[in-house]
Parts: C-alpha cells; sequence; structure tokens
C-alpha cells in the first residue's frame, strides 16, 4: 500500500544510476525516467527534474 509513484520516481532514478551508461538497460531506465515525470507535481516535479539534469551534465559528460 505504501508504494506510490514517488517510490516509482526513486526506484526509476535509482536504476538510471546505476544502469551502466551505454547499453540498453540505461536507454530503458531512462524511459522510465522520462515517464515518471509525466506524473510528477510541482516542487516534487522540479526536484526530480534538477536531480536529472545534474546526472545528465555531471555523470554522463565524464
Amino acid at each position: 500500500m505504501g508504494y506510490n509513484i514517488y517510490n516509482k520516481q526513486d526506484n526509476a532514478l535509482n536504476s538510471l544510476r546505476t544502469g551502466g551508461k551505454t547499453n540498453e538497460n540505461f536507454k530503458n531506465n531512462f524511459i522510465r525516467v522520462a515517464e515518471s515525470l509525466v506524473f510528477c507535481r510541482n516542487l516534487r516535479f522540479q526536484q526530480l527534474e534538477q536531480q536529472i539534469i545534474y546526472f545528465v551534465n555531471v555523470e554522463i559528460g565524464k
């Protein structure tokens, strides 16, 4: 019962961080995160959006 959209977003983002940068898992996890953004609202949306921007710029940009 405690599983909600925020858990789904966090799980998808964690998968994105640990799933590899150039393989099929990365692509699938990135799609999951992008899909989860559709359901985000207000501050929570902004926080997740900033995390993804940071991840893309810092982690992938290495």
